[in-house]
């Protein structure tokens, strides 16, 4: 082999290995928000989460089983809440009560979401995009939106949204690769997104153990101001 040859081969397998990695190397864009405390322990008393069936407004096929896979593993090996309910028992839930539609969702159906499954949250969701676009050249994307929903107030808590697009795309052009799938990528959106709201969470939770403590600090710097001036009052009597 010569040296021109050698160097070629060496330039193919460099540009093969990169085509091989393109796409992947972008982190998913993420939006989300929180709400404010509407009592002293409303966040710090979520300890259950029942995720609700996905709705699939991209209309793949198999996306939501898929998502629903990624969201219930996430959330039940992080310590962020207590428990994580089975879906095949969301299911059951939403049957015996005749819950068909999830996009309108009023506070009596959550209150009673929450009380059959004795959550304090339930986990609403739509699949916005999941797969290929069009075109040879089109790249692999990932669409979703989360909400976690008080089943007490019926109120959200939380709100996000995640999307990841391939960045690029020859390696599919050329044959090499197919390039991440739908399922690896959304596994990166639904990390994301998660990752952000367990971090909103324990903000929230530490923010409400704070105004504890200082109420707690608060009522007893009265009570002990109270009883000074009981004993005060008390040696002003005996001394007359």
């Amino acid at each position: 082999m010569n040296r021109n040859v050698a160097r070629t081969v060496v330039l193919v397998s460099i540009l093969s290995a990169a085509l091989v990695m393109v796409g992947c190397s972008s982190a998913p864009k993420v939006r989300t928000s929180t709400q404010p405390s509407e009592s002293k322990r409303q966040y710090l008393g979520l300890k259950k989460v029942a995720i609700m069936p996905l709705y699939n407004i991209g209309g793949i096929k198999g996306a939501d089983e898929q998502l629903m896979d990624i969201l219930y593993s996430e959330l039940a090996i992080n310590p962020t809440f207590e428990e994580v309910e089975d879906p095949r028992f969301v299911g059951n839930v939403l049957k015996a009560l005749k819950i068909r539609k999830l996009d309108t969702l009023d506070v009596e159906t959550v209150n009673k979401l929450g009380s059959e499954m004795r959550a304090q949250a339930i986990l609403v969701g739509n699949i916005n995009a999941w797969g290929w676009g069009e075109g040879a050249e089109a790249a692999m994307h990932v669409s979703v939106s989360l909400t976690l929903i008080d089943t007490f107030t019926g109120k959200p808590l939380w709100i996000g949204s995640g999307t990841h697009r391939g960045s690029f795309t020859w390696g599919r052009v050329f044959g090499l690769n197919e390039g991440p799938t739908d399922l690896a990528i959304g596994r990166e959106v639904v990390r994301s997104m998660l990752k952000d709201m367990y971090k909103e969470i324990e903000r929230k939770r530490e923010a409400e153990l704070k105004r504890i403590k200082a109420d707690e600090e608060a009522q007893l710097k009265s009570a002990a101001e109270a009883e000074k001036r009981r004993l005060e009052e008390q040696m002003q009597l005996e001394e007359r």
